[in-house]
């Protein structure tokens, strides 16, 4: 079971990896525990770390809540307690769960790297509306509904598709439909099995989509810090 370390240690060691954490994201609430003795992590050795975060924005990205949990992390602790910043000294896996809210894909349209994002995918279409890629944070709505991913492009047509996680690092649309009153069906066979590519710091192992949340498990990889 993990521990919390005593003293100093765990004086020391809690604040510099929370500054660190609020120095990669914004983030409304942290919890963290720190396990291990004070021999391992004088040693620079932190046995396990689970962090608990609520209400975080990463690069522009919205996230409802995210739970992780790290072992084995080499850390610059000795230097620390004399007075040094935070190091990672070795690149690390850490285990997450996350969850992200209907509204957190809306509030993360204003990221211009979440609106290029979609542009890359819904360029097409997006064009024969006579929009611009300006016009996503804006008009771009998302709904989230068992399995599926709607998206309100105006107030009247709408396109929903599937999302399906191929493997570690890849998620595939599928089975496209368009609903609107007022502009024709575009040809929508470029959307179906469209890969995105997750790249190799992620690995998922699960993706589900329920109403107005989805809900994901896997690992991500964290790069050393040290110079």
């Amino acid at each position: 079971m993990m521990g919390t370390a005593p003293g100093i240690i765990g004086r020391v060691l809690a604040p510099a990896i929370k500054l660190w954490l609020h120095s990669q994201a914004t983030i409304a609430q942290l919890d963290l525990t720190i396990g291990g003795s004070s021999r391992q992590l004088l040693g620079g050795t932190i046995p396990e770390v689970a962090i608990a975060a609520q209400g975080i924005v990463y690069q522009g990205l919205c996230l409802e809540r995210m739970s992780l949990l790290g072992s084995e992390i080499r850390v610059n602790l000795p230097q620390m307690v004399r007075g040094q910043a935070f190091q990672l000294l070795q690149e690390i896996r850490i285990a997450a769960e996350v969850q992200l809210l209907e509204a957190n894909f809306n509030d993360s349209l204003s990221s211009e790297l979440w609106q290029q994002a979609i542009w890359q995918i819904l360029a097409d279409y997006w064009q024969q509306l006579g929009l611009s890629v300006e016009q996503l944070a804006t008009q771009l709505q998302f709904r989230l509904r068992s399995d599926r991913l709607h998206l309100l492009i105006t107030p009247d047509t709408e396109l929903s598709l599937g999302l399906a996680l191929v493997d570690p690092q890849t998620l595939r649309l599928h089975s496209p439909q368009w609903q609107s009153a007022t502009q024709p069906a575009p040809d929508l066979s470029g959307l179906e099995a469209y890969a995105i590519a997750l790249g190799e710091d992620v690995s998922i192992a699960s993706l589900v989509i329920s109403d107005g949340k989805v809900d994901l498990t896997g690992e991500f990889r964290v790069l050393a810090t040290a110079a």
